[in-house]
């Protein structure tokens, strides 16, 4: 983190994926930010356990301000598009696909190991 004080509001959004992406800015530095542009999606930036063994996935913002998501254990990842509804959905290959929204306060997480695209 460079510094707390960093403004962040009415920078580009593509300035703000680079500055988060190398950890020059907090998660909360970039939700602030992006709630200015009317981002929903900028709440899925983190790391967000699941599973009663408090498995791991992550949620970055890169420089071009595309989402990944990422789930070491398994050596799954894939890109986040916005899909039907509020829904956010990456193709992890293979068939599978992780699907993500917000209902209320609680991150949904779906996660298809056999999802066929009909």
């Amino acid at each position: 983190e460079v510094a707390p004080m960093l403004p962040v509001i009415g920078l580009q959004l593509s300035y703000l994926a680079s500055l988060h992406e190398d950890d020059l800015i907090s998660k909360s530095q970039m939700n602030e930010a992006l709630r200015s542009f009317n981002v929903d999606r900028a709440s899925l930036v983190g790391v967000w356990n699941y599973g009663s063994s408090g498995q791991l996935y992550s949620v970055d913002m890169k420089s071009d301000g595309k989402l990944k998501w990422q789930e070491q254990a398994m050596g799954l990842g894939g890109m986040l598009e916005h899909a039907e509804g509020h829904w956010y959905v990456a193709d992890l290959g293979g068939g599978q696909q992780i699907r993500l929204k917000w209902q209320g306060d609680n991150l949904l997480s779906h996660y298809r190991p056999n999802y066929e695209d009909t």
